[in-house]
């Protein structure tokens, strides 16, 4: 999943270096695949019983960090299609992807810091 937001973030910024017509098929599919593994996580996280785990980091920062990764990806979509260039869609949506990708980093190394307890 990272790796295709990334991906996504990366071509993004290219698009906007070459200044093509804004069109957000690719943010719109990373945002997408964010949305299912967030969703995914929090079945995991209510059906596993996770919110009652003895650390901090996988009780509250893991599931809020990915919920933040999800608001990030899609204020930067929503914000992307209300600029008046092409090139500032593009830096937007691949802004928006990127902090959702930071976001995420973070959420798995809290989960780590917090298994590891």
């Amino acid at each position: 999943m990272a790796l295709i937001v990334l991906t996504a973030g990366v071509v993004g910024l290219v698009q906007a270096r070459e200044a093509r017509a804004f069109v957000p098929r690719v943010y719109v599919i990373a945002t997408i695949v964010l949305d299912v593994q967030v969703l995914g996580g929090l079945l995991i996280y209510v059906l596993g019983g996770y919110w009652g785990h003895e650390s901090l980091l996988v009780r509250f920062a893991h599931p809020a960090m990915a919920l933040l990764a999800l608001v990030a990806a899609h204020l930067g979509l929503k914000r992307s299609r209300r600029q008046e260039t092409d090139v500032a869609g593009h830096r937007t949506a691949a802004g928006g992807l990127l902090l959702a990708l930071l976001a995420v980093l973070f959420a798995i190394a809290a989960a780590s810091a917090g298994l590891r307890v």
